[in-house]
């Protein structure tokens, strides 16, 4: 017996006649016809029936034709098929026709709409049929590189294509022509324009656009797609660099696609087979070490550290042989030493590092660096002691010693000691010396050494980073002392500088900024080291690092004053003490004068500073200081709130006269100082030029309005070099955050956000441009710029630094919320905020992802487990800790969080600890035997 009737022939007539007469007349009350409704005089509704019926003729004669068609494919298919019996046969072929359904016409058929609720609010909205839309967005994207007028048509073409509706197939159809245009259009602009970079990155970018289309329309592996774009993409780029050679951002983007795509073990023939094709090129040498670096599987102290001895012998050798190249080479060298001081660093290999910074100095420099910590070991027994009796967990316990040791010892012993990772002799780090021999590399090599010893580069500015050579490395964030020349006044506004107010607990020891054993004793380290520097150092570079140092105690005066900072009065003296020092052995020096009255007015003295910069303006007879003095003293007479007639008078001290006569003397005479970009000391001495600018910006700020005063700006920044206009733009903006602060009802705002961004885009490391966006984006909240904006400016950059930023803008609207926001309708007080949660969850998971340069940075993996463990489950910690690991398996910081995270598996950690070679302070056996 067959499963259903109608496939036996002898169930067919069991279907009675009766039964078909039913089914036949209910049909017909069904789709009964309307001649029961009574006819009607109306004209009107005569000629909208008759177009009615007009239509509903013309659509079952479509039907009709299409049934025909389908009758004639099923007869033709019966006489071609044998079995075919009484209308049933064996469908043994693909027939498309069979795929169209056949509809009832509008009269009949039911109109129906939507229904249904959004949370408690009812909706109500009719079918419609829409294309969707996200291949349309992605191929725009491609265009960057065209002409706005190329840009708009095409754009037109996708906006009207927008409409259309299209089957998958023609929709393939349609991309993959499109496909081939972009490809024709890349192929020609190239040929045209070999040497332009932009376009060849943009077609290297545009192979992830064919990625997507064929993941969306053709069969295949993911992984593999990826792999095969990758290797399209490098050979892009090797062709690219065969007609730019040499270029920077070709170099870096090769690496970052390789990094992303091959297993640890190949990229590392990759990287070492370029590497020995181009041995002096550094780009490629800082892959090749990285590929080590960052493997888990590889990365242990000695290896990573064979790497960079192999690279600097080989940047020696290369220097010796050369005859044009050894500025370059040498410079390279000292990139190196930086990436090496780092790495030893973040390993917690601080006396190692120690010893390797001595060495340099003292065969660069010619003086004596063996300088011994201040800090008592008795102390640090007596601190252990407290902790051992006080009944703690194993996990706190170790975590509490651990950091005490690391805060108290970072120089390396002599005699014998029970820890033997804290004798290091000259021997074990020999094979990383090289001399620098090159003029003006010597305050290189000063600067490169100083900021591994923690102190910020200060202001910190993105081309004296570039300059410096300290600009690339994305894994340098480990700790927040770097930031700290956000605390660094240098324009009459007032920030408030809230970011890094709630960091201090992730600085990494040895540290200055928490209230910490050997805090003090670090600082008065630093500080000899910084008096030996100077005194071995010549008059230009002296200066320099004269300078330096008084920004940094500034900025240690102001993060003081505002509670972030708590040293003793008596260290306080002794900082105090050495600035008079340094200013009674150069007393010539009017500059030193000058940043001593900026130490004083950032202490709160206004009267001291102002009498210290007019003795020094009285004595001075050069043209540049007196114009950065008279710019000094116009600065901080804005920032006490002085009155106008007494800021006046100071524009005398540079052109002597009436207003009139300044006015005139302003807008004839032409400043034309020369470029001293090439020597490294002017990076912190003052410009004649940008000093002279923005003397005149502020005469015409008081005489005539802002607007004229932003247009002087925008005129002095014409054809001038990255540096200074780099400085121009920072006053051009703190001008319209003064203007739109003290004015808010001003037109500026706009145009603050506008050059704010544009500063970022230009120079993403400078840390007064991301402050103020900081500032701008606290004052606006909800309105201002939309976030994605925001995020879209700051991450295409490609660096750290203003990733960082975005995370703690979001961070500091959390903090802002959790302080006690009231809601406007219930009164109630608003005690978190789940949207800014999850945007800033969102943003931390597209920072860690493969193809960002923040997936390696320490402080950004640091930010985000203190996020996870503060407002999700364990399991999603401990998830996101060993992502962390995996991609930062030297960062020593990681594996004490541990101890916070995940103490549960403290042992494992500590034992990856010891495997990797990292620095240890206490063993688990030690830790049992202190117990006992």
């Amino acid at each position: 017996m067959a499963l259903f009737p109608a496939y036996a022939a002898a169930n067919l007539t069991e279907v009675t006649k009766t039964e078909a007469e039913n089914v036949l007349e209910n049909m017909k009350l069904s789709f009964s016809t309307s001649s029961n409704v009574p006819e009607t005089t109306n004209v009107e509704e005569r000629s909208t029936k008759s177009k009615k019926k007009h239509k509903l003729k013309k659509y079952k004669h479509k039907e009709k034709s299409k049934s025909n068609k389908q009758k004639d494919c099923t007869e033709s298919l019966a006489k071609n098929n044998p079995d075919a019996d009484d209308g049933f046969y064996e469908d043994r072929s693909r027939v498309l026709e069979f795929f169209n359904v056949k509809r009832i016409a509008r009269p009949s058929a039911p109109k129906y709409k939507l229904k249904g609720t959004i949370g408690s609010v009812p909706y109500n909205k009719k079918m419609k049929t829409f294309k969707r839309y996200y291949h349309y967005i992605l191929e725009r994207n491609v265009y960057g590189s065209d002409s706005e007028e190329d840009i708009e048509k095409k754009d037109d073409r996708f906006m009207n294509k927008k409409d259309e509706v299209a089957s998958p197939n023609m929709q393939s159809v349609q991309e993959e022509e499109e496909m081939k245009k972009l490809t024709e259009f890349y192929n020609r602009s190239l040929d045209e324009e070999p040497n332009n970079v932009s376009i060849w990155l943009k077609y290297c970018d545009f192979q992830n656009t064919v990625f997507q289309f064929e993941k969306n329309f053709k069969k295949g592996s993911i992984a593999k797609g990826l792999r095969v774009t990758a290797e399209r993409q490098l050979s892009i780029l090797d062709k690219a660099l065969q007609l730019n050679p040499n270029n920077e951002e070709l170099l870096r983007r090769r690496l970052d696609i390789a990094v992303g795509v091959y297993p640890s073990d190949e990229l590392q023939s990759y990287m070492e087979n370029l590497v020995e094709k181009e041995q002096s090129n550094i780009i490629l040498w800082q892959g090749y070490i990285e590929a080590t670096q960052c493997s888990m599987s590889h990365c242990t102290t000695p290896a990573v550290l064979n790497k960079y001895i192999k690279c600097l012998q080989t940047l020696h050798i290369l220097r010796r042989n050369a005859k044009l190249d050894k500025a370059i080479l040498e410079e390279n060298i000292l990139r190196i030493l930086f990436q090496c001081g780092l790495f030893l660093k973040q390993s917690g290999l601080f006396e190692q590092l120690w010893t390797l910074l001595r060495l340099y100095l003292e065969l660069n420099l010619s003086a004596n660096f063996d300088i011994h910590s201040t800090f008592k070991e008795n102390q640090l027994l007596e601190l252990e002691e407290l902790v051992l009796t006080s009944q703690l967990p194993i996990h706190e316990l170790w975590l509490r010693i651990e950091k005490l040791r690391e805060a108290s010892h970072w120089v390396p012993l002599r005699e014998e000691c029970e820890d033997p990772q804290r004798i290091v002799f000259p021997e074990d780090v020999s094979e990383l010396i090289h001399p620098i021999t090159m003029p003006g590399n010597t305050l290189k090599l000063t600067v490169t050494i100083l900021t591994l010893l923690k102190i910020p580069l200060l202001p910190g500015r993105h081309t004296a980073m570039k300059k410096f050579g300290i600009d690339y490395v994305p894994w340098s964030l480990d700790s927040i002392e770097s930031l700290l020349g956000v605390y660094l006044p240098m324009y009459p506004i007032n920030l408030k500088n809230e970011l890094l107010s709630s960091l201090d607990r992730l600085s990494v020891g040895p540290q200055f900024l928490r209230t910490f054993p050997g805090q003090e004793e670090y600082l008065q380290f630093v500080q000899k080291v910084v008096n030996l520097c100077i005194d071995n150092l010549e008059s230009g570079e002296k200066n320099a690092v004269c300078i330096w140092w008084m920004r940094f105690i500034r900025v240690l005066m102001v993060i003081e004053k505002r509670k972030i900072l708590v040293l003793s009065d008596a260290f306080k003296k002794q900082l105090k003490a050495d600035m008079k020092n340094l200013l009674k052995a150069n007393s010539t020096n009017t500059i030193l004068f000058q940043e001593y009255a900026l130490v004083e007015f950032a202490q709160g003295n206004f009267q001291a500073a102002e009498k210290v910069l007019k003795t020094a303006l009285s004595m001075c007879r050069d043209e540049n200081t007196i114009c950065s003095i008279v710019r000094s003293l116009i600065e901080i007479s804005l920032s006490n709130n002085c009155e106008t007639a007494s800021i006046m008078e100071y524009f005398s001290s540079l052109i002597s006269g009436s207003s009139e006569v300044i006015k005139a003397e302003f807008q004839e005479r032409k400043v034309e100082a020369p470029d001293n970009y090439t020597n490294s000391s002017h990076q912190f001495l003052p410009d004649y030029y940008v000093d002279w600018t923005i003397c005149h910006a502020w005469f015409v700020y008081f005489t005539e309005s802002t607007a004229a005063c932003l247009k002087v700006v925008e005129e002095a920044m014409i054809g001038e070099s990255d540096w200074r206009r780099e400085i121009l733009q920072e006053f051009f903006v703190a001008v319209l955050y003064k203007d739109c602060t003290e004015k808010p009802g001003s037109n500026f705002f706009p145009a603050l956000d506008k050059a704010v961004i544009k500063g970022i885009e230009e120079f993403p490391n400078n840390l007064f441009f991301l402050n103020v966006l900081a500032e701008v984006q606290q004052l606006h909240m909800c309105s201002g710029q939309p976030w994605w904006k925001i995020r879209t400016a700051l991450m295409k950059t490609g660096h750290s630094l203003p990733s960082l930023f975005l995370i703690l803008i979001t961070q500091q609207r959390i903090d802002s919320v959790t302080e006690g926001w009231v809601d406007t309708i219930t009164g109630q007080i608003v005690t978190q905020d789940n949207g800014q949660k999850n945007r800033l969850l969102a943003l931390f998971k597209e920072l860690t992802k493969s193809d960002m340069c923040t997936r390696r940075c320490g402080l950004v993996w640091r930010l985000y487990l203190q996020f996870l463990y503060s407002n999700y489950e364990s399991k999603i910690c401990r998830d996101a800790y060993y992502l962390a690991v995996e991609e930062c398996p030297w960062l020593k910081a990681l594996y004490i969080d541990a101890a916070i995270y995940i103490p549960e598996e403290l042992s494992q950690i500590q034992d990856l600890i010891i495997e990797k070679q990292l620095r240890i302070h206490v063993t688990p056996e030690e830790l049992e035997v202190l117990r006992k």
